[in-house]
């Protein structure tokens, strides 16, 4: 008898342990699968002049890079960028400074969708010639954030093969949009400049690949 009553008081209490983890379970948020880092074959990288601005004596523009899976990504940090003078070709200049002003966020991109860093670029003429020794470079080189090989967008810049002149923000939501470049979400200056032509600049050897939005 006192066997038997031992035995169920150890199963009513099994019974009750069990009933607690079932009720801690049932209120707990669900756990989704871990989102992959965008990669860097899955993104568009593009230059959208039509948004940049010159302010303080330096050339504001947005590089935007657009998820082209058909699966979301996460995207954070600093892109790594360049010039050079072709694809493949060595980096002119120095390397770039990181603005150390906006905050890094981790951004959730689904298919489709933007997110953007603004690329300053300093005056090169506010250099002495003998110290910046200016170049053409007819390409921009970017690395996307956090990750391995490049993407190279044509553009003309007036650079410094002796200064580096490129500062870079980290990737926000969104496209970049006019005014919002310096500082990061503040209004420009007086005296900005805008393009009287804006265009878009796309990477030139991109295609579609199996697994990107057509």
């Amino acid at each position: 008898m006192v066997t038997f009553m031992a035995r169920s008081k150890h199963v009513i209490a099994a019974l009750a342990a069990c009933a607690a983890v079932t009720a801690l379970l049932a209120f707990a948020p669900a756990r989704w699968p871990a989102v992959a880092a965008c990669r860097a074959p899955g993104l568009l990288v593009t230059l959208n002049t039509a948004a940049a601005g010159v302010a303080a004596g330096s050339e504001y523009l947005p590089v935007d890079f657009t998820n082209g899976t058909w699966a979301s990504c996460r995207l954070a940090g600093y892109p790594g960028v360049a010039f050079v003078s072709s694809p493949g070709g060595r980096r002119i200049g120095g390397l770039v400074t990181r603005s150390a002003g906006p905050r890094v966020r981790q951004i959730l991109l689904a298919p489709g969708e933007t997110a953007h860093a603004w690329l300053i670029v300093a005056a090169a003429s506010d250099y002495p010639p003998s110290r910046c020794h200016p170049v053409a470079a007819r390409w921009l080189r970017v690395r996307a954030p956090r990750q391995r090989g490049y993407d190279y967008v044509r553009h003309s810049f007036l650079a410094c093969a002796g200064a580096s002149i490129l500062t870079v923000q980290p990737v926000w939501p969104g496209r970049g949009v006019r005014g919002t470049g310096w500082p990061h979400g503040a209004p420009w200056p007086h005296g900005t400049h805008w393009p009287h032509q804006p265009h878009w600049t796309h990477h030139p050897h991109w295609t579609p690949k199996a697994g990107r939005v057509p």
